[in-house]
């Protein structure tokens, strides 16, 4: 039995096995431009390596950063870690997001969460004959965290979600870091804030700080 590719590991009351290959996003960004030169604009940039690290090789076919489609508008999201987990979560937010419209500031990142903790559940219910730490499981073995953005009323929103609490914090300032390089991240982010604190050059900041990325924007007029 399988959902979104996890697939149970029940077979009677047996010890969790410690997966031998994890392939994981090893590094994701967001960061919010309070203006843009020449526009009166805000923009939200989601960034996000091009290549997916596995314990002994490399590939490039892992889509990290997505469109979450709605009624009557759309939101950005993009994961850091594990792979099966995060492509489970997109493809649930996409089929919640479908036909639901934004009524508010929270419809979106409500929608992640509630589909955040319905994957954690699914997993948690068909193994629910192994003996496993799921604090270990979500935290250690198949870590998932999650950057989701949007607008809503001409305002800017970017939450981090981790999936062993599921519990949507919205980033303070305007920039932040989820992954295996999140502190490196961070590090260069708060470097270039120092030379251009509104971020203006967002997209070109998130081409410096992640080598060959993934980057995509949302342009709103206040």
């Amino acid at each position: 039995m399988s959902k979104n590719g996890l697939e149970s590991l029940s077979e009677g009351c047996k010890p969790y096995p410690k997966p031998k290959q994890r392939p994981t996003v090893t590094i994701a960004i967001g960061l919010i431009s309070k203006k843009v030169t020449l526009r009166d604009t805000e923009r939200i940039v989601l960034a996000c390596e091009s290549e997916t690290t596995f314990e002994v090789a490399k590939n490039q076919d892992a889509k990290k950063l997505n469109v979450i489609e709605f009624e009557n508008g759309k939101a950005l999201a993009v994961y850091s870690r594990s792979i099966k987990m995060g492509d489970a979560v997109i493809e649930t937010m996409q089929r919640r997001a479908k036909d639901k419209r934004i009524e508010n500031a929270d419809t979106v990142v409500n929608v992640a969460k509630d589909s955040m903790r319905e994957v954690r559940t699914y997993l948690q219910e068909i193994n629910k004959n192994v003996l496993i730490d799921w604090h270990r499981y979500f935290w250690d073995d198949y870590p998932l965290e999650l950057l989701v953005a949007y607008f809503f009323d001409g305002n800017p929103y970017l939450y981090a979600l981790h999936i062993d609490t599921v519990i949507p914090s919205r980033v303070k300032g305007n920039f932040i870091g989820i992954g295996i390089g999140k502190d490196l991240a961070e590090f260069l982010l708060r470097e270039y804030s120092l030379a251009d604190p509104d971020f203006e050059f967002g997209d070109l900041i998130a081409t410096a700080v992640i080598e060959k990325p993934a980057v995509s924007e949302f342009v709103t007029s206040k």
